[in-house]
């Protein structure tokens, strides 16, 4: 479900890419919520109770994140979001993928590796800058490490991909039935926290 919404709500934004970075953030669950004056984390099962909780938290001046890709409330107005848009699936991937697309353009004007301007996005998505999603916290991970810890790469189909035409036979054959990510390739990953800056 999650790869179909990414190719409808994200076309711009790699699913191999988007993948970790929503099981990072919210660990895929579309009701999350992160109470970030609290530093607690809550999960709900219905949309309704999680828009009852943020219309709390707003009343009580708190500072929050929703959803898969864990929108910060500070952004929602810039987003176009509300307590109740923000935990609507495609909505909420379309504001995240429009931070992280904003994020690797800005890296790209200063760091022509393709995969390091990734991973500098990354960190300027979780925390507004380019350098703290790379320093190690208190799980003795950094939210890099954590976003690539969730990357599908190296995960070997055990039957690989069918091959027709002209190249159904030969000895070249066995080095083209598949292709594998790995972290320096494009399929590399993201991240999650509840601890989110003012760039989310």
């Amino acid at each position: 479900m999650l790869t179909q919404l990414f190719a409808q709500c994200a076309p711009s934004v790699a699913p191999e890419t988007l993948m970790p970075l929503v099981s990072v953030e919210s660990a895929q669950e579309p009701f999350a919520v992160a109470n970030i004056t609290d530093n607690t984390s809550h999960y709900f099962d219905k949309q309704s109770d999680a828009v009852k909780f943020l219309n709390t938290l707003t009343r009580q001046g708190k500072n929050f994140s929703a959803g898969l890709m864990q929108i910060n409330a500070k952004n929602f107005s810039g987003l176009g979001l509300t307590n109740e848009t923000v935990f609507d699936y495609c909505t909420n991937i379309k504001a995240g993928s429009k931070i992280l697309e904003n994020c690797y353009l800005k890296t790209t004007k200063k760091e022509k590796n393709e995969q390091v301007a990734i991973r500098n996005a990354l960190s300027c998505y979780y925390s507004g800058n380019e350098k703290r999603g790379y320093k190690k916290e208190s799980n003795g991970t950094s939210y890099i490490e954590r976003i690539e810890m969730k990357s599908i790469r190296g995960k070997l189909p055990v039957v690989p991909a069918l091959i027709t035409g002209n190249q159904s036979t030969g000895k070249n054959i066995q080095n083209k039935s598949f292709l594998i990510m790995d972290a320096e390739n494009e399929g590399w990953d993201i991240f999650k926290d509840y601890l989110k800056s003012d760039s989310q």
